[in-house]
């Protein structure tokens, strides 16, 4: 569908993402002819906050994101999830599974569309695909400790058959520098998962700088395998994608949009956060794709926030 369309039909030809949300609950309820509703959602366009243009920008905004008050302490921040929950404005839990390819250019389509045909087509079982790398920051403090967080999963909820690599800050390594080599070394390696867990910024991951934007471009190319990990950030401002710094994309877009490199599947937080209740969602994560092995994503990380609002657990031990 072009997004024009929608706003033509449902917001009188205005920018406005409740138009986007008002179409999907009309397809939702009205397509396939009392059949299964649609279930799948793909958002094709980076978008920021300014829908409206009050700030003056040029930024294009190609998919505007759904605002919420959600973060007690940014207040509004992005919430796609909102656009597949249909059943009215309490509704946390998605009908449709959703994403977003934050896409600037026509390239950035290609190079994400080209990643996922080629993985999808790889079903030659390797040793890459055990692998789930845990990397976090310091061991511990005001925001929780990243340490320990990291390694209730790995002892708790990670299923016996993976094999667990950690890279962490004042633990394994003790350097910025050190830290980032190993990250760039885990990513040309190749893994099922690389998770972070501690502070970030928008570009980078680190309560100083152990990994960010510009070491993306040069992590070993793999054009001829698809060791693509699935990137989570359990930490803050990593996938804050609706700013207005036209200079820059966030870590996750980042590692998404990346050719032949970075990650196949990226989830990052797109405002702020606290240690313990991200460990919640990283075992309705690991529970959903590694213990459940729900192979979509879309699917999994939906099962996940369904876990995550039950109460998450399903600890192994």
């Amino acid at each position: 569908m072009d997004i024009q369309d929608i706003y033509d039909e449902f917001s009188a030809g205005r920018v406005d993402p409740e138009a986007i949300r008002s179409f999907l609950r009309y397809a939702y309820d009205n397509w396939n002819a009392g059949q299964e509703p649609p279930t799948y959602v793909l958002l094709v366009g980076d978008g920021h906050y300014d829908f409206t243009g009050v700030s003056g920008t040029t930024l294009l905004n190609l998919i505007p994101p759904f605002l919420v008050r959600i973060d007690p302490w940014l207040g509004e921040t992005a919430a796609d999830n909102r656009f597949v929950s249909l059943d009215g404005p309490n509704d946390f839990l998605p009908e449709m599974h959703i994403g977003r390819i934050p896409a600037q250019t026509p390239a950035d389509v290609t190079a994400v569309v080209n990643k996922i045909l080629a993985y999808e087509s790889d079903t030659a079982p390797a040793e890459w695909q055990r692998r789930v790398v845990f990397v976090a920051d310091n061991w511990a403090d005001p925001a929780g400790n990243f340490h320990a967080l990291s390694n209730d999963i790995r002892f708790n909820y990670l299923p016996a058959e993976y094999d667990d690599p950690t890279i962490y800050y004042n633990g394994d390594y003790f350097t910025a520098n050190d830290m980032r080599l190993a990250i760039r070394a885990a990513f040309d390696q190749g893994g099922l998962m690389l998770q972070w867990f501690g502070h970030a910024s928008r570009f980078r991951w680190g309560s100083v700088s152990m990994f960010n934007i510009f070491d993306i471009p040069v992590l070993a190319s793999h054009p001829n395998d698809t060791k693509w990990p699935i990137t989570v950030s359990y930490s803050c401002w990593a996938g804050y994608f609706i700013n207005l710094d036209g200079g820059n994309q966030t870590l996750g877009e980042t590692f998404l949009l990346a050719p032949q490199r970075g990650s196949i599947v990226d989830l990052s937080p797109s405002g702020l956060h606290v240690g313990w209740d991200l460990n919640k969602l990283n075992q309705a994560l690991v529970r959903a794709t590694l213990q459940d092995r729900i192979e979509r994503a879309g699917e999994a990380f939906d099962q996940a926030k369904a876990y995550y609002f039950a109460g998450a657990s399903g600890s192994l031990t």
